[in-house]
């Protein structure tokens, strides 16, 4: 499997979208933005396709250490954003090709956030479900910083008995 081609999406106002795709009909996504400055990010991504287009795109590390050392002057925001979008795009490609999650690639899962307190309590923060995608209606209207001092109680009082 090689690259063939990187393509660019800006989307107004500020933000762009990375495609890669591959010989074998695979494409992944990446997210190459710094709020502000998408197209000096993307001038970055399309200075790397050079070096990126003919080559392995599950060779992840590989690809990450070349395209951060052979630059002169390493890190900064507009290049380390350009590298994380390529990155994205290739961790996204691999899992679609393994045909498994990237979160099970990089480990698993190893914390299991979804609590369970009978589903009758919860919290809803700022749109945000917390832990395995529930919501909590109860605390729907109560305010941010309140709503984290209560679901702190909650689950201090329940995990407190096992330490």
């Amino acid at each position: 499997m090689i690259i063939t081609a990187l393509k660019l999406y800006p989307v107004q106002p500020r933000w762009l979208f990375l495609k890669i795709e591959t010989d074998e009909g695979i494409c992944g996504w990446g997210e190459p933005v710094v709020e502000g400055h998408a197209h000096t990010v993307k001038a970055a991504v399309e200075e790397m396709s050079c070096y990126l287009l003919g080559k392995d795109p599950r060779k992840i590390e590989d690809l990450w250490q070349t395209m951060y050392r052979t630059g002169f002057y390493r890190g900064g925001p507009v290049m380390m954003s350009a590298i994380a979008g390529i990155d994205q795009a290739l961790w996204d490609i691999k899992g679609k090709y393994y045909q498994m999650p990237v979160y099970e690639m990089l480990g698993g899962a190893c914390v299991q956030m979804a609590f369970n307190l009978g589903n009758a309590i919860g919290a809803y923060v700022g749109g945000l479900a917390l832990g395995g995608g529930y919501r909590y209606p109860a605390l729907a209207g109560v305010p941010f910083a309140l709503t984290g001092f209560i679901l702190f109680v909650i689950f201090y009082k329940k995990f407190q008995s096992r330490y």
